[in-house]
């Protein structure tokens, strides 16, 4: 399998040895993955409270917004960090024997 032509969000964390491009790009794609991240957790909430002034509800869909407004964002956080991380190979506790220390 081959590489895609475009970047995507896998690439944000490369290297700067390992990215050809310029340091304005890397910052602009950074910039546009924390600005979508906080709109992903804002505008749930605005139109929580768009529904609520609409339908008199108090503040019951300004809640609901806001707690689905974080746990997308916290999610996307997560999921961008598991793209970041480098991958570890899993251990194998088979050789471990007990009382020594590894």
């Amino acid at each position: 399998m081959t590489e895609p032509a475009e970047r995507g969000p896998k690439q944000l964390g490369r290297r700067a040895g390992q990215d050809d491009r310029s340091i304005l790009a890397i910052a602009l794609q950074w910039s546009s993955t924390v600005m979508t991240i906080s709109i992903e957790m804002v505008v749930p909430g605005l139109l929580g409270y768009w529904a609520d002034s609409r339908l008199g509800t108090g503040f019951l869909f300004l809640m609901l917004g806001m707690l689905f407004g974080v746990t997308l964002g916290i999610w996307q956080l997560v999921r961008l960090t598991q793209l970041e991380s480098p991958r570890r190979p899993p251990v194998d506790s088979s050789r471990d024997k007990p009382g020594e220390p590894r």
